[in-house]
């Protein structure tokens, strides 16, 4: 409470500006830390996928071949 009332009865800290003031746009956004989040996710994403294609391939070979076996039944 102290601080934050002697920056108000300073009308702020001149002699403490902010470090993101320093900051370039890329470094303030994160851009590194967001590519590698997208990239993480994005690989998930495309290993679920992958999986699912995998999947659903083989159960509808499955269930064609059971429909061929009645069939010559």
């Amino acid at each position: 409470m102290y601080w934050t009332e002697y920056v108000i009865r300073l009308k702020g800290t001149p002699h403490s500006p902010a470090a993101v003031l320093d900051l370039t746009w890329y470094q303030y956004v994160m851009l590194d830390v967001n590519a590698v989040l997208a990239l993480a996710v994005g690989s998930v994403v495309l290993i679920v996928y992958m999986i699912v294609r995998l999947v659903l391939r083989w159960v509808s070979r499955t269930i064609i071949k059971k429909k061929e076996r009645k069939k010559q039944d």
